[in-house]
Protein backbone atom coordinates (compact mmCIF):
# COMPACT_ATOMS: atom_id res chain seq x y z
CA UNK A 1 0.00 0.00 0.00
CA UNK A 2 2.96 2.36 0.73
CA UNK A 3 3.48 2.05 -2.86
CA UNK A 4 0.41 3.37 -4.31
CA UNK A 5 0.13 6.10 -1.43
CA UNK A 6 3.21 7.36 -2.98
CA UNK A 7 2.59 7.51 -6.71
CA UNK A 8 2.14 10.54 -8.92
CA UNK A 9 -1.13 11.99 -8.49
CA UNK A 10 -2.46 9.49 -5.44
CA UNK A 11 -4.80 11.57 -3.22
CA UNK A 12 -7.20 10.47 -0.71
CA UNK A 13 -9.79 12.58 1.02
CA UNK A 14 -12.32 11.72 3.35
CA UNK A 15 -15.14 13.10 5.19
CA UNK A 16 -16.55 11.50 8.54
CA UNK A 17 -20.98 12.07 8.59
CA UNK A 18 -20.97 9.86 12.20
CA UNK A 19 -17.96 8.85 14.88
CA UNK A 20 -18.99 7.90 18.46
CA UNK A 21 -18.09 5.71 21.14
CA UNK A 22 -19.87 2.92 22.34
CA UNK A 23 -20.56 0.90 25.68
CA UNK A 24 -18.16 2.10 28.03
CA UNK A 25 -16.66 3.51 25.55
CA UNK A 26 -13.59 1.29 24.83
CA UNK A 27 -14.14 0.78 21.60
CA UNK A 28 -16.13 3.37 18.57
CA UNK A 29 -16.40 4.07 15.21
CA UNK A 30 -16.59 6.58 12.89
CA UNK A 31 -18.13 6.42 9.04
CA UNK A 32 -18.37 8.54 6.17
CA UNK A 33 -17.24 9.20 2.60
CA UNK A 34 -14.03 9.23 0.82
CA UNK A 35 -12.40 10.34 -2.63
CA UNK A 36 -9.44 8.82 -4.27
CA UNK A 37 -7.72 9.82 -7.46
CA UNK A 38 -4.72 7.79 -8.40
CA UNK A 39 -3.08 6.78 -12.39
CA UNK A 40 -4.42 3.80 -13.61
CA UNK A 41 -2.89 0.53 -15.26
CA UNK A 42 -3.65 2.65 -18.51
CA UNK A 43 -1.47 5.85 -17.36
CA UNK A 44 -4.44 8.13 -16.96
CA UNK A 45 -5.88 10.16 -14.02
CA UNK A 46 -8.83 8.19 -12.49
CA UNK A 47 -11.04 8.97 -9.61
CA UNK A 48 -13.78 6.68 -7.35
CA UNK A 49 -16.24 8.16 -4.57
CA UNK A 50 -16.98 5.45 -1.53
CA UNK A 51 -17.85 5.01 1.88
CA UNK A 52 -15.93 3.77 4.75
CA UNK A 53 -15.92 2.31 8.16
CA UNK A 54 -13.39 2.88 11.03
CA UNK A 55 -13.51 0.72 14.40
CA UNK A 56 -11.40 2.18 16.49
CA UNK A 57 -10.08 0.22 20.15
CA UNK A 58 -9.28 2.83 22.80
CA UNK A 59 -5.61 1.60 24.59
CA UNK A 60 -4.17 1.25 28.30
CA UNK A 61 -2.81 5.05 27.66
CA UNK A 62 -5.67 6.67 26.46
CA UNK A 63 -4.80 6.62 22.72
CA UNK A 64 -6.89 4.97 19.84
CA UNK A 65 -5.55 2.31 17.74
CA UNK A 66 -7.56 1.44 14.79
CA UNK A 67 -8.71 -2.13 14.67
CA UNK A 68 -10.77 -2.34 11.31
CA UNK A 69 -10.68 0.01 8.59
CA UNK A 70 -13.41 -1.07 5.31
CA UNK A 71 -13.86 1.18 2.14
CA UNK A 72 -16.38 0.51 -0.44
CA UNK A 73 -16.68 2.18 -3.49
CA UNK A 74 -19.93 3.77 -4.98
CA UNK A 75 -21.24 2.11 -8.36
CA UNK A 76 -20.05 3.96 -11.33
Amino acid sequence: MAQDLSAPGFQLTWEPTTAEFVGNGTVGYMMGCFEIHFTGNDGKLHMARGRYITTWRKQRDGSGKVVADIGSSDPE
